[in-house]
């Protein structure tokens, strides 16, 4: 595009909006023409377009000067039954919008909590292993391939996209809306299925990282039961855990342990327990939306 046409410095500053809000000044950001919707504030798109080329083009500084802004830093929850009546959907902003993450954000931030994202950043492309190959001459057909171990816990930009669908390692894009490789997306959809639901609860994944997280937990011998309950609160959810939360988890850990050793006879079932803690913390709502 080129910088001197008007709309090129408007569809991008859109596009940094609707990525940070969830919806764009213009709700149509792969439409700026006239089958398009208008902008709900078209001053504040003119202004935004402006500051981004003043400051030549900075995306890092479009997304700075919004994220510091008071409307980005309001909360979901505010409950104003006249705003409500005014505005139902939002579109004055008085509030922010509560959106789930992106599937990218819901890996990265599951393996940075369990201690094993990889923050490695560029690099050549991700090697991969083909696995179940059979040749027929002349061709040959290769029923899968894994990502390599060294590379696996990398952020999930740099993981291999395959057109045909995710490898076993990814395989959460597939379920989380990931935008179609073989399509141009600017607004992904955003579904709420059993699928999802099923996969927080069984993925062998979700459960290496919640037993990774937990054995991070119970290895700092500094901290009791409440102090790794405040730990885990803050590092997932971002926010100080509150008293009910922690007697919940305390008593949650204690039922779930003595249930355990009178089925198992063990006395060692600790770790099993917070395993379980931290898959429900992945599993929850809180931890998957924005508030």
């Amino acid at each position: 595009a080129d910088a001197r046409n008007p709309l090129t410095a408007r569809v991008y500053v859109n596009r940094i909006w609707h990525h940070l809000f969830g919806r764009g000044i213009v709700s149509t950001t792969e439409n700026f023409g006239s089958r398009g919707e208008l902008p709900s504030h078209p001053e504040l798109l003119d202004h935004l377009a402006t500051r981004f080329v003043h400051h030549r083009w900075s995306t890092k500084k479009m997304i700075r000067e919004i994220v510091l802004s008071h409307t980005y830093q309001t909360a979901s929850l505010q409950e104003d039954p006249k705003a409500i009546e005014i505005d139902p959907d939002n579109k004055l902003l008085w509030r922010s919008n509560r959106r789930r993450l992106e599937v990218e954000a819901i890996r990265d931030t599951i393996l940075q909590a369990s201690g094993r994202l990889d923050p490695a950043r560029s690099g050549p492309a991700l090697p991969l292993t083909a696995q179940n190959v059979h040749t027929i001459a002349p061709f040959f057909l290769e029923e899968d391939s894994v990502i390599e171990d060294h590379v696996r816990y990398r952020r999930t930009v740099y993981q291999p996209i395959m057109r045909s669908g995710q490898m076993s390692d990814v395989d959460i894009l597939n379920l989380f809306d990931f935008a179609d490789p073989d399509q141009v997306v600017g607004t992904r959809a955003q579904t709420m299925v059993p699928t999802q639901a099923l996969y927080l609860m069984n993925s062998s994944f979700i459960k290496e990282q919640a037993r990774s997280l937990a054995e991070k937990l119970l290895s700092d011998s500094r901290l009791d039961d409440e102090g790794r309950v405040s730990r885990l609160i803050l590092e997932t959810l971002s926010r100080p855990a509150n008293p009910r939360e922690i007697q919940q988890a305390r008593q949650f850990l204690s039922d779930f342990e003595a249930g355990l050793g009178k089925l198992t006879g063990s006395k060692n079932t600790a770790m099993e327990s917070w395993a379980r803690y931290c898959h429900a913390i992945f599993a929850s709502s809180e931890f998957l939306y924005r508030r």
